[in-house]
């Protein structure tokens, strides 16, 4: 996915590595869900595009994360 949207820059190398990881996270959720895979799957997917931007922010908690997929999904099933 690139060069879609808002331009900006980023201050650190450690930053602009963290962002390349979070697209990363995201470009395998699309092709999740174009695959077809199933959504307790694609959210894994988006765990991994939010924990480097976690990082960066500090703004989302593993219990956060865990909480809203167990609120959402029945997983076991």
């Amino acid at each position: 996915m690139e060069g879609k949207g808002e331009t900006g820059f980023l201050t650190t190398t450690r930053h602009e590595g963290l962002v390349r990881d979070s697209l990363a996270g995201l470009d395998a959720g699309v092709v999740a869900v174009y695959g077809k895979v199933p959504h307790e799957m694609v959210l894994l997917d988006l765990y991994h595009a939010l924990r480097p931007l976690d990082e960066i922010t500090g703004a989302t908690t593993n219990d956060d994360i865990l909480n809203l997929i167990f609120s959402r999904f029945c997983i076991g099933k």
